[in-house]
């Protein structure tokens, strides 16, 4: 009888000691999913902010390449102006060096003229 008592104390021991380890192993499972869910929260965080960082990087790029698409048709314009008012003053200055030239040679004429008058005048006197 008392061999009995042994043989079933060990095996209601046995039958804790089991009853422990399938309650560990059911624990550590539980963790284990638990600490994965959590990995799994915190990386979908962390690529949600970075996708967010990054769109927000591409509109900010997208808006400084719009600002220098605009400043640089401004510029262009700008340049189309100056460079019409740089024709016009071109314009200008050829008709006048053209009437300076047409009254230079005017005066030469004319003080050729009148400098042969004066030579044919003097040797007409002598």
């Amino acid at each position: 009888n008392e061999e009995e008592l042994k043989k079933r104390i060990a095996e209601e021991l046995a039958l804790e000691q089991a009853r422990r380890d399938a309650e560990a192993q059911k624990r550590l499972k539980q963790n284990q999913m638990y600490i994965q869910d959590e990995v799994s929260k915190v990386l979908e965080r962390e690529r949600t902010v970075s996708s967010e960082h990054l769109a927000r990087a591409i509109l900010r790029e997208r808006a400084a390449t719009e600002d220098e698409h605009t400043k640089s048709q401004l510029l262009a314009k700008q340049l189309e102006e100056k460079e019409r008012e740089l024709k016009k003053h071109e314009t200008y200055y050829k008709e006048q060096l053209a009437r300076l030239e047409e009254r230079s040679s005017q005066f030469y004429k004319v003080t050729t003229e009148q400098y042969q008058k004066a030579v044919d005048a003097v040797e007409s006197r002598f």
